[in-house]
């Protein structure tokens, strides 16, 4: 007669952490994929009304301008400055104009209850790169610190401050750190 051996308890306790270990890998991993999902988007979202300031400055031979205010790129007019202070400025006339060349995007994709979100644009003539005129920033959240912002799309670049106000300079680095995110500049000349 056979006699049934059932499992130690030690047997159970090594399958039971190795489950756990693996449950834990598998966490890590979707939250990883969640974020590049999420910052892919925000990339395709930034490089959709690019397209659209590009059609407006190839129509007007200059980007929207109101110099000394920084404006909300998506229709919601829902984003921060790069600081993470909430832009109270009114975006209806941008995207009236945008509107002309195609459809601005309703929304960045971005939480409100982070610190910073959102798109936002800003024209200023004095403003430079490397010493040359670059009067047009764009600035996005990318989730996770140290994201490589340069290389995503054309005229984005990593930059760090150039020691004078409103210079910017070619960096190695991501563009900062804010809150568990990384702040993104997309500049482009006259």
């Amino acid at each position: 007669m056979h006699t049934l051996r059932g499992f130690t308890i030690v047997e159970l306790l090594i399958v039971i952490v190795v489950i756990a270990i693996l449950a834990a890998l598998s966490v890590v991993g979707y939250t990883n994929i969640q974020q590049r999902v999420k910052n892919t988007t925000k990339v395709s979202t930034v490089q959709q009304s690019i397209r659209l300031l590009q059609l407006y400055r190839a129509n007007n031979d200059d980007y929207p301008q109101d110099p000394g205010n920084d404006f909300c790129l998506t229709v919601d007019n829902i984003c921060t400055n790069y600081a993470g202070t909430p832009n109270p400025a009114n975006n209806t006339a941008l995207m009236n104009s945008l509107r002309e060349y195609g459809t601005p995007i309703a929304q960045s994709g971005d939480s409100t209850t982070d610190a910073r979100y959102g798109i936002t644009y800003s024209h200023l003539p004095a403003r430079t790169l490397n010493s040359q005129p670059n009067p047009v920033l764009i600035t996005f959240f990318l989730d996770g610190t140290d994201q490589a912002c340069s290389g995503l799309m054309s005229g984005m670049v990593s930059v760090a401050d150039g020691g004078a106000t409103n210079n910017f300079v070619p960096a190695t680095r991501s563009s900062g750190n804010s809150g568990g995110k990384t702040r993104c500049y997309v500049m482009f000349p006259n």
